[in-house]
């Protein structure tokens, strides 16, 4: 008999994973924020948030008129970033989405596409969307001084990764995923 529940190797060597993060208290959001990890191709992945002054970029509008500098949300996917190598890399795609709390309302989304290692383990948006945007009351995105940040990550093998195939399958070598007959 088949059972619908992956063992927690499995779900963490998967090549995709969408997962949220809610930030409390919104409004005195400070200094950075980083979410539980989520492993994908047995790496952690982790949404980071953070406010953020000025605007990219800075300085003028068309007209020649400067511009007031305007608070927005850093908005960032993180992978491996508490690791010590300096080897490993791991191509992924992400989008990156804000989600409303109401029906009705538009989530908004940006891709991202980029070779994260040790010196580049994060990587997206400074100025993801305004502070007014966020709180404006007809976008939907702040309830209970809460906002949800949601990130789907598709990850290539990573290279340079030690991975200890014993401690994740329970198998020393390659699992044999029954598409192969062992036969």
């Amino acid at each position: 008999m088949e059972t619908q529940n992956q063992d927690a190797a499995d779900v963490e060597a998967a090549s995709e994973a969408t997962f949220r993060f809610t930030i409390e208290n919104f409004s005195n959001l400070k200094d950075s924020v980083l979410s539980p990890p989520v492993y994908v191709r047995n790496l952690p992945w982790k949404i980071m948030a953070m406010p953020r002054a000025g605007q990219q970029p800075a300085g003028h509008d068309r007209q020649g008129q400067n511009v007031a500098q305007q608070k927005s949300l850093g908005f960032f996917l993180q992978c491996n970033g508490e690791s010590e190598s300096t080897t490993w890399s791991c191509n992924a795609q992400a989008d990156l989405r804000i989600i409303p709390q109401k029906e009705g309302c538009q989530p908004i989304s940006r891709r991202i596409q980029h070779v994260f290692y040790s010196k580049e383990n994060d990587w997206g948006f400074s100025h993801f969307l305004s502070w007014a945007d966020i709180m404006d009351p007809e976008k939907a995105f702040v309830k209970d001084d809460s906002i949800i940040l949601e990130v789907w990550v598709s990850a290539d093998a990573p290279h340079g990764v030690s991975w200890d195939s014993k401690k994740h399958t329970g198998y020393v070598g390659l699992k044999n995923q029954g598409a192969t007959p062992l036969s």
